[in-house]
């Protein structure tokens, strides 16, 4: 009796030892993914027209040429969330998830948001 008691207790401690090293993994996969999409992303300045909408709150959409790109948007302060407005923004890749509604946006981060008149 006693040796089986010892066994379940071995093979608890090893489930759980392999546990918490998966889950230092799992951080340290997330941080390093995080890294790479922030290098990734791009320094430049953008411009574009600020859409407020239901599903996906503030969106903005950007023209380059011919390309057009929509981004949804976290970190906008309240003052540049009105529709129709024009922003010039710095940004980075943001790794959140968006619902299927959002899928078409690309999730972003923006900083040293200006009003361009």
């Amino acid at each position: 009796m006693k040796s089986l008691m010892l066994f379940i207790s071995m093979i608890t401690l090893i489930i759980s030892s392999l546990s918490c090293s998966l889950k230092k993994e799992q951080v340290y996969f997330s941080m390093v993914t995080l890294t790479e999409i922030q290098q990734s992303s791009s320094n430049e300045r953008l411009t574009g027209t600020v859409e407020l909408t239901d599903e996906c709150g503030p969106v903005v959409r950007v023209i380059q040429g011919d390309v057009e790109r929509s981004f949804m948007v976290q970190g906008l302060k309240k003052r540049f969330q009105k529709d129709g407005i024009k922003i010039r923004f710095n940004y980075v890749v943001s790794i959140m998830k968006s619902s299927k509604e959002c899928s078409s946006y690309i999730p972003i981060i923006v900083s040293k948001v200006k009003r361009v008149f």
